[in-house]
């Protein structure tokens, strides 16, 4: 495809809609600073890791999970061959590595429930109106709009279509079909099974709150994916949504509150509720019963209270704290804090929806284009909302020199279609 065709993706459309003058910085003029905020680079790792994870699945190797810690952990380079740095800080390290262990142990029965059909499935699709119609784009200057060469071959810039039609981008997490059951804990591929597009979100929310869903019917993302695959030749039933909670290991717990004589105060508790524990003490023997200390609460009769928050607690090692984080994301009374999927049907209208809403986008780039005009949100609201600070705020501000620009926002690998 010739690079100069116009492409759009989500993310582009989204950036579009916040800030004109950030979709200039970040898609006219190629450039995007050199530090990411950590709750993207902690999510673009755990991506990173879930699909190691599925791709060597998908080819049947053993150690899948050495190999997703491996991917998410390591430098390298991504799927669209930009370079890619993990987490540096190490309780983030920490919670990403607890996080893919804790994910394989809730969701094992995947295997045995679903066969991966696609990891990480491109796709680049002539942009179309609500109605399904290709949108025209501008004719071909290289054959002149007559989609041929001299020689009658197809002209290699437009592809035969005399027209360089604007497509629309991305690429799916996944793609699985359901196993046909056989027995219990047996299943078999069924190629007639139901197709299913997975999308892997992480979030500071919990999964199992429902506000978290508010508009989900809404995301320009799942119906655009939807429709991607339809006209891939695929017929997949809905959209996985897969949320994944991200630990809190940004905000580490303050030193333990001192009493006057300068000792730590003694934590929170609650009494025990150790089966047969009386008081600290529990009957052992039926003839003659003797009282022996619970071997929980070690006769005291209480336990220090066991919250279960996310952060690191004031001097918990790395390790010590993967550790915590893993026993809490896999615990039965906690896990579904951490976990949540919901199965989400696409209407014919939420399809129709995100065409409009491409094709608008579209528009707009190439008016934009043709105006140069690039204007600011106007909203420190939109600018600088509570704790996500637009990172360009300086640059519109004028707080940011010129020789400074290349090094604080240098330019992007751009891409060369798909």
């Amino acid at each position: 495809m010739a690079a100069d065709i116009l492409t759009v993706s989500t993310s582009e459309i989204r950036t579009l809609g916040r800030c004109k003058r950030l979709y200039r910085y970040e898609y006219v003029d190629g450039r995007r600073p050199a530090s990411q905020g950590h709750e993207l680079v902690w999510g673009a790792a755990l991506h990173r890791g879930l699909e190691a994870l599925y791709l060597a699945v998908k080819h049947g190797d053993e150690d899948a999970m050495t190999l997703a810690l491996h991917a998410a952990l390591t430098p390298g380079v991504d799927s669209e061959g930009r370079p890619y740095q993990p987490p540096a800080d190490p309780y983030a390290r920490a919670a990403l590595s607890a996080m893919l262990r804790a994910y394989v142990e809730y969701w094992w029965t995947d295997a045995t429930t679903y066969a991966i059909e696609g990891v990480e499935v491109p796709f680049c699709l002539p942009v179309r109106t609500a109605r399904g119609r290709l949108v025209k784009g501008r004719i071909c200057e290289a054959c002149g709009g007559l989609g041929v060469w001299s020689d009658q071959a197809d002209c290699p810039r437009c592809s035969g279509t005399g027209r360089l039609r604007p497509h629309r981008e991305g690429r799916i997490d996944l793609v699985v079909r359901e196993r046909k059951f056989v027995a219990e804990n047996i299943t078999e591929p069924d190629p007639t099974g139901k197709l299913w597009l997975v999308e892997h979100k992480s979030t500071t929310w919990e999964p199992s709150d429902e506000r978290y869903y508010t508009g989900i019917e809404r995301d320009l993302q799942l119906a655009l994916y939807f429709d991607a695959a339809r006209e891939m030749g695929l017929d997949p039933a809905g959209v996985m949504y897969d949320v994944i909670r991200r630990p809190a290991y940004d905000e580490v717990k303050p030193p333990p509150a001192m009493k006057k004589d300068g000792t730590p105060r003694a934590p929170a508790s609650v009494p025990c509720e150790a089966e047969g524990c009386v008081s600290g003490y529990r009957a052992v023997g039926i003839v003659n019963p003797v009282a022996e200390p619970c071997d929980k609460c070690k006769g005291t009769g209480r336990i220090v209270k066991e919250v279960g928050y996310s952060n690191p607690r004031y001097g918990e090692s790395a390790a010590a704290y993967e550790e915590r984080i893993y026993d809490l994301a896999t615990a039965p009374e906690t896990r579904d804090a951490w976990f949540g999927r919901r199965m989400l049907t696409i209407s014919e209208e939420q399809v129709r929806e995100s065409r409009a809403i491409v094709h608008g986008a579209v528009d707009e780039i190439r008016w934009r284009e043709k105006t140069g005009h690039y204007p600011m949100a106007g909203d420190r609201y939109t600018c600088a909302p509570p704790k996500r600070v637009c990172a360009w705020i300086d640059v519109c501000g004028g707080r940011v020199s010129v020789e400074d620009l290349d090094r604080l926002f240098p330019l992007k690998i751009k891409k060369e279609g798909v």
